[in-house]
């Protein structure tokens, strides 16, 4: 099955980046803090943590203790605060760029290949399943974490999916979940369901997603998905 084909209408890109999911959990906290306008979570953790301080002046934010003075939305905030840069500060390479548009818009749905993979697996036919240790609901937790996470459903507003220039971030996982989900993917503790409309489409999506979840892994880190147009 060719995923690169799809209609004439447009649907979002999907994008998997390498990311601090450990880091972005704080981040997160401390953000929900700020709604309700308490902003010490904020403060402590940019006083705390040279790096992200650093980082964020670099983007010129003077003073980025100060969330108010930050005018950045929520998405953008997380995203720039959380992306992992090797050593010379370029972003990590998940894939290549075939890899990466066949992940990215998948012909069906709303285009992402992870709604269409959490559709569509099913617990496996038989019974060699019970020895796996990475059970199809650890998979699919993991899979629905990464993508609704940072959802309006699971966060109760939408701030994670307005950011600058379209940026939505859907979910993360973090390095350990990144090992977690490649382990399960590989196993035996999965099947598709015998009605998937597109044949071949879940087994497709896995062997892209398991290459990304490779390269993460490769390189220690975690990652997050986040959708634009």
């Amino acid at each position: 099955m060719d995923v690169a084909t799809h209609d004439n209408t447009t649907t979002a890109f999907i994008t998997i980046d390498a990311f601090d999911g450990q880091k972005a959990l704080k981040v997160i906290a401390a953000l929900e803090k700020c709604r309700d306008d308490d902003y010490t979570e904020w403060n402590a953790l940019i006083s705390d943590d040279d790096e992200l301080r650093t980082r964020l002046r670099k983007q010129d934010l003077e003073n980025p203790q100060d969330r108010k003075s930050v005018k950045w939305d929520d998405a953008t905030l997380l995203f720039v605060s959380c992306i992992e840069k090797d050593n010379s500060g370029q972003n990590y390479s998940l894939g290549d760029g075939r890899i990466k548009d066949r992940f990215g818009r998948f012909p069906w749905g709303d285009g992402s290949s992870l709604n269409y993979l959490l559709e569509f697996i099913r617990p496996p036919l038989t019974n060699s399943a019970i020895i796996e240790r990475i059970s199809i609901e650890e998979i699919v937790a993991l899979l629905q974490k990464l993508s609704t996470h940072c959802s309006e459903e699971q966060m109760g507003h939408s701030d994670y999916q307005s950011g600058i220039g379209g940026l939505e971030i859907l979910g993360f996982l973090d390095s350990r979940e990144v090992y977690t989900l490649r382990k399960g993917l590989a196993g035996r503790g999965w099947g598709v369901s015998g009605d998937e409309p597109l044949d071949g489409g879940v087994r497709d999506i896995v062997k892209h997603l398991s290459t990304i979840l490779k390269a993460a892994e490769r390189n220690g880190v975690g990652i997050v998905m986040r959708s634009h147009l």
